[in-house]
């Protein structure tokens, strides 16, 4: 079996990371500097906490609105389902936020 630490998980993330980030820096000279100075934990927090944010107001804010305005247009059972996703969203968003506190605060330095 294998067995993988989370901190080989961390390293994955920060490498996709850093290349998401280098491919949306386009060929600038500046951004591709600051990526390379800014640290494998600085990185992480941004968009961590990044992640909390869209998530949260797409799931808590957006999903709710847009299912009370079709409502009455969908049938019940789909009605249902929308909710059941929806709930999921929320929690997975919670998940996403405990992950952020956590890279933040609790995490000491190494």
């Amino acid at each position: 079996m294998v067995r993988i630490s989370l901190n080989e998980y961390q390293k994955h993330l920060v490498g996709f990371i850093r290349r998401r980030e280098a491919e949306l820096s386009r060929g600038d000279i500046s951004k591709l500097e600051s990526l390379d100075r800014t640290s494998d934990d600085m990185l992480l927090r941004k968009w961590s906490w990044l992640s909390t944010i869209v998530c949260a107001a797409f799931s808590f804010l957006l999903m709710p609105f847009i299912i009370s305005l079709i409502q009455r247009l969908i049938p019940n059972i789909l009605y249902q389902m929308l909710w059941l996703i929806t709930k999921t969203s929320m929690a997975v968003s919670l998940v996403v936020f405990a992950a952020a506190v956590y890279f933040t605060v609790l995490r000491t330095p190494d």
